[in-house]
């Protein structure tokens, strides 16, 4: 099994793309060692904390700026990971989100020259170690829920920040490969599995392997590929940022006119079991 790469195997496109295709996922490490843009936006980020503290005069309660803004101010932390988010609103990380060293490899896996994104294609994250978190925490599940655009779509997580081994996410190898997948709404509304066919068809069937947090690293994995969090137990803040790319020349994109927005609206079932 190789899944996990280092920066010198980046442009060894086939043989990313080959594993990428048998286990759903390729990782490559310090993937940004050397990364004008990446440092561009992860500085940006560190600019726009400091900011919200000082034009909104902001009192520090806790040594760990991310950790006071969690406590005590949520709706300004949640404008700030807004802005990475749905999609990605600064141009530093859209930069990053469009940069050649990244589309050239979604190129290959994907398998085509014409690659979009979807509505909801970001996702930035600053998890800390507090309980409140368990409210975005997710279990078990499979982006293409979450975009529906095309099934030939991946995406990539990209580690920020400094902490390491600070949470991650957990996968389960060729899950991609599942046919029917049935699921049921939360009471936070995400999309869980139910119960006795995750433990029979999937926990008993497939390996999970668990990468933890590292700055720098990228994972690409197939939008189908199912997935879990892994929690933050540290002091530190574990950010990451999540980019979504689709083929735009997938017959089910144009089927769809490249709608990637919640199933109820484009006719999609979420719950008939899914059928992909």
């Amino acid at each position: 099994m190789n899944i996990i790469f280092d920066n010198n195997d980046s442009l060894d496109f086939k043989l990313l793309k080959s594993n990428y295709k048998k286990y759903g996922l390729v990782i490559i490490k310090n993937f940004f060692s050397d990364d004008a843009i990446y440092e561009s936006y992860d500085k940006d980020l560190k600019k726009i904390i400091a900011l919200v503290y000082r034009v909104k005069k902001l009192k520090i309660t806790d040594s760990n700026k991310i950790i006071n803004l969690r406590k005590n101010a949520q709706s300004v932390l949640g404008g700030i990971l807004d802005l990475g988010s749905k999609n990605n609103k600064i141009l530093s990380g859209i930069k990053l989100k469009s940069s050649d060293k990244i589309v050239n490899i979604v190129k290959a896996l994907l398998g085509s020259n014409m690659i979009g994104t979807m509505s909801l294609s970001d996702r930035l994250i600053m998890a800390t170690n507090l309980k409140i978190e368990n409210k975005w925490f997710q279990n078990v599940h499979m982006d293409y829920n979450y975009v529906m655009q095309t099934k030939t779509s991946l995406t990539a997580h990209i580690g920020l920040g400094s902490g390491k081994n600070n949470g991650g996410v957990a996968f389960y190898l060729k899950s991609h490969q599942i046919k029917n997948l049935p699921l049921y709404k939360d009471d936070n509304g995400f999309h869980q599995i139910e119960k006795d066919f995750f433990i029979n068809n999937i926990e008993k069937k497939f390996t999970k392997i668990e990468f933890l947090h590292q700055p720098r690293s990228i994972i690409f994995f197939d939008s189908k590929l199912l997935h879990h969090t892994i929690k933050n137990n540290s002091n530190k803040i574990r950010t990451a940022q999540i980019f979504r790319y689709s083929d735009l020349k997938s017959q089910e994109a144009i089927k769809k006119n490249w709608v990637g927005v919640e199933p109820r609206k484009i006719g999609d079932d979420y719950f008939n079991p899914i059928k992909y």
